[in-house]
């Protein structure tokens, strides 16, 4: 056959099925059997055998395990599997499985030769040069798998390998004669039967990405072994699956035009990684700017401009705060219905960015790298459209962030963290499920406003499109010269949450150097008591608040957990305080929605949040609270006049945030009810954050419980559980 008529098949099936089986692949029958053979005989060895390959961390060079979803999906399926990363690194044979290494070693090459042929070919298929999809590198990462299927006395029940598509550029597959690989088609499964000598290919996750659809990556399954043999198989994936890759991957611009747009954002394999975990794909379908409805005093000058305060310029308000809220689908299922959401949400923001117009503008720096908010034409704030091709139910649990729910976020390609100048300072993305219900993923400038400016604004939002009509009670207030600075300024206070610290200890390294888990606890109102009676109970003179109490004992229980060292070094918890209601000299007007909050910040040596009582840990956090005076805060706005902090300081300290204090569920009915979830996504990239969340949702019912989230080394889980729960 010649090879023009070979890419021709190769690009229909591709382009209709995503699956295809290749014969005539210069692999010899006699390699392909030993393969099986080999894999074969490691699953049967003894047990103690193949124990010290037994891992779950499956960014190990080598790892046998039962099941990948073992701990998340709804069913465990019927299977083993060792496996490898392959390339571009090659393992060692003495770290492979002595019973098969060799075996495996001569097929991987194999794999990787047929790999590279199979993205010449498709490369041809797609109109490009021959070489292009190995020049982005798809070929250069592989990882290979050893499948054992073992007879299962009742395989209606259960599954070999449940519904999923893959996470790879393209699939290899080696498969006995037993059979069980399914496709799903137009809701039909079908069987792929095996064919002595063949291989099946298929089109993974990533290739459709970056084909912008044009290949699909087809729905696939195994079904549970009814034989009384075991069914063998060996996938080779062309991709890094869980180790770390920075490469950046979008839809080849070769493809694209303006009658097939992108349907997808850039991702960092990282970030597809994610992705795929929860298989929340989105697809945009469009990005406009809103501007505000009617004029402002913006339009009344070309060199508008507002003045933010230090409390607003701090480094650590230089992000756009993300947050997401999921609606169920209502009764009403019009045909347009999403169209008719869209606008709504569309015309209640533009009305009401007429009162918050700061939002509409853009960050620029002036003298001594401070900020203001500037505006030009083409400035406003930007909305994204997108939908996704599942429900809601497929999420997971919709009680506690996930940061698989990334995409439901709009970010640029190549965003940088910390730089937001000429960014819009409102991003939305509206993504719509098949379920009829949708999401609304916010990214709220925190130079513009804390939380409690950013519920003020929200509720305005809502009610405005709830109702049909502009309504901001109380009015929005601007006001940022109320905080300026003291002439000449003066800093009473060491201000020991802004000051760099050399990070001496392992506290830093085992969450930023390891990949770590966020970890999610809900606490419910009587063990919060509980914590806070055992605090008091120690030290009858402690008034406490519940806040310090559960701040103390998460402290002590994360610095625990982690087994942080030297015992000497100095360590530091900083939190949030809302200055509102503690203001004097400084009057704020009704309406004012800008920064009024500073970081508290307890210190103490890591030997004594180790092994003081809680009380007295407890006393650190209520007198670093109460410090926190008008007074404080003035020094603070100086602090920052003058020092003008360039980085966040991370070493030694837990930061704990409390969105327990915002009306998150309240304030966000535009219209559809209260949201399923308001929230974080992703603690990840600050992993030395804790937040702290109310109980809320439709089905809470008033619950004061709070959920406590943080992020932690794999192998600190279980001991950090266990002291949280007072079960150590």
């Amino acid at each position: 056959m010649r090879r023009r008529s070979v890419v021709e098949k190769i690009g229909e099936a591709s382009e209709k099925w995503g699956f295809f089986q290749v014969i005539n692949h210069g692999i010899q029958l006699e390699v392909l059997e030993r393969m099986l053979q080999g894999i074969r005989a490691f699953h049967e060895q003894d047990s103690e055998a193949k124990k010290r390959f037994y891992t779950r961390d499956f960014s190990s060079d080598t790892y046998y395990a039962s099941n990948f979803d073992l701990y998340t999906s709804q069913g465990a399926s019927w299977r083993d599997t060792v496996g490898c990363y392959t390339a571009p690194d090659p393992p060692r044979l003495e770290d492979l499985p002595a019973v098969c290494g060799e075996i495996m070693m001569e097929f991987s090459k194999h794999m990787k030769a047929l790999g590279e042929l199979l993205f010449e070919l498709l490369s041809e298929a797609l109109g490009l040069n021959s070489n292009h999809l190995k020049d982005i590198d798809c070929a250069k990462s592989q990882v290979m798998f050893c499948q054992y299927y073992p007879p299962c006395p009742q395989p209606n029940l259960t599954l070999g390998l449940s519904k999923h598509t893959d996470f790879s550029f393209l699939t290899v597959l080696l498969q006995d004669n037993i059979g069980g690989l399914q496709v799903l088609r137009d809701q039909t499964w079908i069987d792929v039967p095996p064919v002595p000598g063949a291989l099946v290919v298929n089109i993974g996750d990533l290739l459709q990405l970056i084909t912008n659809d044009k290949f699909i990556s087809a729905e696939h399954r195994v079904v549970a072994n009814g034989s009384t043999e075991p069914r063998i198989s060996a996938p080779c994936f062309f991709s890094t699956f869980m180790k770390a890759n920075p490469h950046v991957y979008g839809p080849i611009k070769e493809l694209l035009s303006e009658e097939n747009p992108a349907k997808y954002r850039e991702l960092t394999i990282n970030e597809f990684a994610d992705i795929f975990r929860s298989k929340t794909i989105i697809t945009i379908n469009s990005k406009f700017l809103v501007h505000p409805s009617s004029p402002t005093p913006a339009d009344q000058s070309p060199r508008h401009s507002l003045y933010l305060s230090n409390l607003d310029d701090t480094v650590g308000a230089r992000v756009l705060t993300p947050s997401v809220y999921f609606y169920r689908s209502s009764n009403d299922q019009t045909k347009n219905r999403e169209s008719l959401v869209l606008k709504r949400l569309q015309d209640a923001l533009a009305e009401v960015l007429v009162l918050y117009y700061p939002l509409s503008g853009r960050l620029r720096e002036v003298e001594n790298g401070k900020l203001e908010v500037f505006f030009g034409a083409e400035q406003g704030a930007l909305m994204v459209s997108a939908s996704s091709s599942m429900g809601l139910d497929y999420l997971g649990d919709l009680t506690v962030p996930n940061p698989a729910w990334l995409p439901l976020i709009f970010h640029y390609p190549k965003e940088e963290a910390y730089k937001i100048l000429e960014m819009p300072l409102l991003i939305v993305q509206v993504t719509f499920f098949t379920c009829g219900g949708f999401s609304l993923g916010i990214r709220l400038c925190h130079c513009i406003c804390d939380g409690f400016g950013a519920m003020q604004f929200l509720a305005s939002w809502a009610a405005t499109a709830k109702n049909g009509r502009l309504i901001a009670d109380p009015e929005p207030v601007w006001d940022r010269e109320v905080f300026k600075p003291r002439n000449p300024p003066m800093v009473k206070y060491t201000h020991d949450e802004y000051l760099a610290v050399e990070e001496r200890s392992n506290l830093t390294n085992s969450l930023w150097e390891t990949k770590p888990l966020q970890k999610c606890y809900r606490i419910n109102k009587e063990f919060q008591c509980r914590v806070k009676s055992i605090a008091q109970g120690q030290d009858s003179s402690l008034m406490c608040s519940s806040f310090d109490a559960m701040a103390a004992h998460i402290w002590k229980s994360w610095v625990k957990a982690l087994d942080v060292k030297p015992l000497e070094y100095n360590l530091r918890l900083t939190f949030s305080v809302n200055v509102r209601t503690r203001l004097e000299a400084l009057k704020l007007r009704e309406g004012f929605y800008g920064n009024v909050v500073c970081l508290a910040c307890a210190t103490s040596s890591v030997n004594n949040v180790m092994n003081d009582t809680l009380s007295k840990t407890t006393r650190l956090v209520q007198e670093a609270r109460v410090r926190v005076t008008e007074d404080y805060l003035r020094s603070m706005v100086d602090y920052v006049e003058v020092k003008r902090p360039k980085r966040l300081e991370f070493g030694g300290k837990l930061m704990i945030t409390q969105w327990t204090r915002f009306e998150m569920y309240e304030t966000a009915d535009f219209g559809w009810g209260k949201p399923v979830y308001a929230g974080p996504i992703d603690l990840r990239p600050t992993p030395q954050v804790c937040v702290l969340l109310p109980q809320g949702g439709v089905e809470s019912g008033g619950d004061q419980s709070m959920v406590v989230c943080l992020c932690l080394p794999p192998s600190a889980v279980h001991k950090f559980t266990r002291l949280l729960s007072l079960n150590d």
